[in-house]
């Protein structure tokens, strides 16, 4: 199959999905983790287009964040950028730049709240319908 190199920071590291999750999740703009591979006659005969390959080749991503990762041109195949749709040859050179994950750092917000009940071990809260409880990036803050 294809063969397949990572490289964290400009260094080469074995390829396996522990190594690559470790690796992305500790990466940021100095260490950038960036996935490099050739493509081989068995892979191009499938005709498969470029998102279905990464997906099956960079596990720890879904399909549609290998899309927006494509269609951020954080993708090139033979150095050009690519559709998703793009079809493999034989000897393309799939480059991948994978941006380091979100931060977790959630910053705590004064936000009023209907405590029902509080101690040293949990606390009950009155939550609105309408209220989100995690952040996420159509609701990035005003959370519980």
């Amino acid at each position: 199959s294809a063969s397949t190199v990572i490289q964290v920071g400009g260094r080469d590291v074995t390829l396996d999905e522990k190594s690559l999750r470790e690796a992305f999740e500790k990466s940021d703009d100095d260490s950038q983790v960036t996935v490099r591979i050739e493509v081989d006659e068995i892979v191009a005969k499938a005709k498969e287009r470029l998102d279905t390959f990464l997906s099956r080749r960079i596990t720890i991503l879904s399909r549609s964040s290998l899309n927006r990762i494509i269609k951020a041109e954080c993708v090139t195949i033979n150095g050009k950028t690519p559709k998703p749709s793009a079809k493999l040859k034989v000897g393309d050179s799939i480059l991948v730049s994978l941006p380091p994950p979100p931060g977790n750092d959630v910053d705590g917000e004064d936000i009023p709240l209907s405590i029902l009940f509080e101690d040293d071990q949990i606390v009950v809260i009155n939550k609105q319908s309408d209220f989100v409880v995690h952040p996420a990036p159509s609701c990035p803050s005003g959370t519980l």
